[in-house]
């Protein structure tokens, strides 16, 4: 396609030559109407090819860009689904790849429906900060922040599930990851406490 215009502009920039020629001998009464007539006619034919090469260039390069696809978002890929000599076609059920973010991620969890109200009442005064650790790697921890919370109780477990959201830069945090994940309701500074076991009815 970029040989065709290199051509088609070659024989165009020639043809506006010959053009200009026709129309300085016409003025000076030595040119006949018919040759510049024929020399502009072959001007505008020349100009609309390269118009249309060009298009042809440029359906050429959106054709090339076809050929690269790009994710629509960042993370990790997982097993390739798709090799070499692999029938794809567009919109497959099969994915060719699977994608995962790891970088903000989001760590579910679920709470007893009867600790609902106080969520909710804690979540309007101020963002809630959640905690997570990695069972068996104390260096694992990782502190992020309430997100989400869903718009119904399972009826089978009684509990709400709950979504935090943690940068998680190291990408320490791993997809599928189980965690011990500690919401923060409220503090309270300079309190005593005492084992459970301590106390007696």
């Amino acid at each position: 396609a970029q040989a065709n215009l290199a051509k088609d502009q070659a024989q165009a920039n020639q043809a506006s030559a010959d053009e200009q020629r026709y129309t300085f001998l016409l003025k000076q009464g030595v040119g006949s109407q018919q040759q510049y007539d024929q020399a502009h006619a072959t001007a505008e034919a020349d100009k609309a090819a390269v118009a249309a090469d060009q298009a042809a260039v440029q359906t050429a390069r959106l054709n090339l860009a076809y050929t690269t696809i790009r994710a629509p978002i960042k993370g990790r890929t997982g097993n390739l689904l798709v090799h070499a000599g692999n029938l794809v076609k567009a919109n497959a059920d099969t994915a060719m790849v699977v994608i995962n973010q790891v970088s903000p991620v989001y760590v579910d969890f679920s709470v007893p429906e009867d600790r609902l109200a106080d969520v909710r009442r804690y979540m309007q005064e101020r963002q809630l900060a959640v905690h997570v650790s990695v069972p068996g790697q104390k260096r694992v921890q990782e502190d992020g922040a309430l997100s989400f919370i869903d718009n119904t109780v399972d009826q089978k477990t009684g509990t709400i599930m709950l979504k935090g959201l943690f940068n998680n830069q190291d990408g320490e945090l791993w997809p599928g990851q189980f965690v011990d994940t500690t919401l923060i309701l409220n503090e309270r500074p300079n309190t005593v406490v005492v084992p459970s076991q301590a106390v007696q009815t």
